[in-house]
């Protein structure tokens, strides 16, 4: 009986596969136009979205009991309900330049949008900021809430992958990643407006006056060694706003035990509790 539905349900899946591969062939070309057709995008992915969520419970069960890799899940009901507008946007810049990763960590995505959310609903004060950017998959929709809200955001990186000086220690086992990468693309790709503040170095010998006299709402912290992450929350906490929140991809990933290694140390001393988000890497959640 189990093999007769999995058969069923690889059928099914060739035809969702042809149908994504129509919708994922418009992706860099959408995303390239005005702000006006992102709405054909958002669109887009809303019907993705669809494809994908439109499975059986033969379908869960097939999957969930033979994978041990991956499994299914239904979105959130608040999000099947339309209760979260800005969430197909989200989409859109979060597989834009990074689809090969983030198509499969919908539910860090889903993360984010909730709490962003929750933070703009509780009326909390802050400007935004995410270190370590990359490509901008997060800076990007991060940047569009910080525009709705008239709030800054700034994204902080050396925009050239890792330092070597922080490839010691505990991350010495590391080389240089994240290189394929560039302020001049994460511009084009996030967007330039007078609250959209790029710093470009390493961090903190990069951090400005203004940025150092800021105070936040949310943010992100995707710098995977312990050296950043430590310098990130050590700066960034103290001037944190009561209920902002900090988000540190990799916590728990068991891949970067420096980013693991910094964050227990930094909640041990200052009496703070973690809270873990069950995304693909792994993602820790500090709430002021």
């Amino acid at each position: 009986m189990l093999l007769k539905k999995f058969r069923s349900y690889k059928r099914w899946m060739l035809e969702v596969q042809e149908r994504l591969a129509h919708i994922e062939k418009k992706v860099d070309k959408v995303l390239e136009r005005n702000e006006q057709q992102e709405k054909i995008y958002a669109k887009q992915i809303a019907d993705q979205k669809k494809i994908l969520g439109y499975l059986s419970n033969n379908g869960f069960e097939v999957i969930n009991s033979v994978n041990k890799k991956e499994y299914l899940s239904a979105y959130p009901d608040s999000f099947l309900k339309g209760k979260h507008q800005a969430y197909e946007r989200n989409c859109a810049y979060f597989i834009g330049r990074n689809k090969e990763n983030n198509i499969k960590d919908y539910s860090r995505l889903l993360s984010f949008t909730l709490n962003i959310e929750k933070i703009l609903a509780d009326g909390i004060d802050g400007a935004f900021a995410e270190l370590g950017v990359y490509k901008g998959s997060n800076a990007a929709f991060m940047v569009r809430y910080a525009n709705d809200t008239k709030r800054k955001m700034y994204l902080i990186d050396t925009f050239e992958g890792f330092d070597e000086q922080d490839l010691q220690g505990v991350d010495s086992q590391h080389e240089v990643k994240f290189t394929d990468t560039s302020i001049r693309a994460v511009k084009d790709y996030c967007g330039e407006s007078e609250n959209t503040k790029y710093i470009k170095g390493y961090f903190p010998d990069s951090i400005t006056e203004e940025l150092f006299n800021e105070r936040f709402a949310f943010v992100s912290l995707d710098c995977d060694l312990y050296n950043p992450i430590m310098a990130g929350l050590e700066f960034f906490w103290d001037r944190m706003n009561k209920g902002g929140m900090i988000f540190i991809h990799d916590y728990s990933s068991g891949y970067y035990e420096g980013c693991t290694l910094a964050v227990d140390e930094f909640c041990k001393n200052n009496m703070i509790n973690v809270v873990l988000m069950p995304d693909k890497s792994g993602t820790a959640v500090l709430v002021k």
